[in-house]
């Protein structure tokens, strides 16, 4: 069994200001609709109470007898102070499940940035007792930006080529029982 999860941005690197009360680049024209997380969603109570949202990850994931975990926007420690994020949660539950983390990061254009650059964590757990890592890889996809023609009611390829990515986490496992290969492919 496997479980996919968006352990949610918001928890990870909450941000000063709400975001969704403001123009939400993610969402285009999502309030206009009544679409989307709205300003007291899933987004603003993650960003105001991160700690909740992370008792919640877990609980899930510990809770879950899963074998494979796929987590995007994982954050094991903060980028600017080396904080534990998500680090010692995971000591914890490592502690208490079968479950074996893989993480890593990769730095993608983010040219709307003073860096240019933007830090992008994954990470990728695995049941050890059913599975054995006999490798793994991380990597990006690089996609080109698009806008909302509200005109049109579809998305554009922007004029201006900006690049942006995700990261992608593949992990060679071996099941332990019958010997078969497995390739866990977790892309953002």
């Amino acid at each position: 069994m496997f479980i996919r999860d968006s352990v949610s941005w918001e928890s990870s690197e909450p941000i000063e200001r709400d975001w969704n009360k403001t123009k939400n680049w993610y969402e285009p024209d999502m309030k206009e609709k009544g679409q989307g997380d709205g300003e007291n969603g899933l987004g603003h109570m993650c960003g105001t109470n991160p700690e909740r949202c992370r008792n919640n990850i877990f609980s899930i994931i510990e809770n879950g007898n899963y074998d494979l975990v796929g987590m995007q926007e994982y954050v094991h420690t903060h980028y600017a102070t080396g904080e534990s994020v998500y680090r010692d949660r995971m000591k914890d539950l490592e502690k208490k499940t079968p479950l074996k983390l893989v993480q890593g990061h990769v730095d993608l254009p983010a040219p709307w940035l003073d860096s240019k650059v933007k830090r992008i964590d994954i990470g990728s757990l695995y049941n050890r007792e059913k599975f054995e890592l006999k490798s793994h890889t991380i990597g990006e996809f690089l996609i080109n930006r698009v806008v909302y023609n509200k005109d049109k009611k579809h998305f554009e390829q922007k004029e201006k080529h900006e690049k942006e990515g995700r990261p992608i986490l593949i992990l060679h496992l071996k099941h332990r029982s019958n010997d078969r290969d497995i390739l866990f492919i977790n892309a953002h």
